[in-house]
């Protein structure tokens, strides 16, 4: 980075959430405290207001092992953006990268994209960026890069960003990181309440004789299109593991 360009960053904590729907009547006390919670936290949201914003964007849909799925790194900003920089993390345990694919937010222009060094053994990605060649900017919202993984095992992996730059035509501008995590399910916790037990047998079995695409739904565990007993013996055998 050149002498007196900085950029910050600032990474949000998602866990931390209000919860004002109690339902309990309010006395003028407790109707105060709560004007007051929502005017600080009012005051928080303006004063995020108007700062670029990178946010790791999972899907809502449900993964197992074996899956493959994909997320976006979404850029939002309401100033002008010439290029942007960064590094991701992810527990290699779980989920490995596939590909990584120039998002649209540079769309319209000759860019400079680099898709990085995917390491699937360290759990990373490094030397992400790209850059609007010649004359041009950007501003709003949109993907700045997608990225294929595979789910290869079960469990929570988080996705992070980190290192992450964002430039004008002149300097870093000051930048905030979302960051997100997946869960993978076990193909044999067929009901994805995170254990393998008496529920998932039930639940194949309520399905027994069916015929489909292979695996059409997560009761046909082996994916031949076909439920029969050995599905239920697949999830017998993975009784209690995850």
């Amino acid at each position: 980075m050149p002498d007196g360009m900085k950029y910050h960053h600032y990474e949000v904590d998602m866990s931390n959430k209000i919860n004002l729907n109690t339902g309990k009547k309010l006395t003028i006390g407790s109707a105060l405290t709560v004007a007051i919670a929502a005017s600080f936290l009012l005051l928080s949201m303006s004063s995020q207001a108007g700062v670029t914003s990178l946010n790791v964007s999972v899907p809502s849909t449900v993964f197992h092992n074996g899956d493959i799925f994909n997320v976006e790194i979404l850029l939002s900003t309401p100033d002008y953006v010439k290029a942007w920089e960064c590094k991701l993390s992810f527990d290699t345990n779980v989920i490995n990268v596939i590909k990584v694919t120039e998002g649209n937010i540079f769309s319209g222009y000759d860019t400079f994209f680099n898709d990085g060094i995917i390491d699937n053994n360290q759990g990373n990605i490094i030397n992400l960026y790209n850059l609007i060649l010649g004359p041009g900017n950007v501003t709003g919202s949109a993907s700045i890069v997608s990225i294929r993984f595979e789910a290869i095992g079960t469990g929570l992996s988080n996705i992070s960003l980190y290192d992450v730059g964002v430039t004008n035509e002149t300097m870093y501008i000051s930048s905030s990181f979302i960051n997100n995590s997946i869960f993978i399910f076990s193909q044999y916790d067929v009901n994805c309440d995170r254990v393998i037990d008496l529920e998932d047998i039930i639940t194949v079995a309520l399905h027994y004789g069916q015929t489909g695409a292979p695996g059409w739904i997560p009761e046909d565990v082996n994916n031949d299109g076909e439920i029969r007993i050995l599905d239920l013996v697949l999830v017998a055998v993975n009784w209690g593991y995850y």
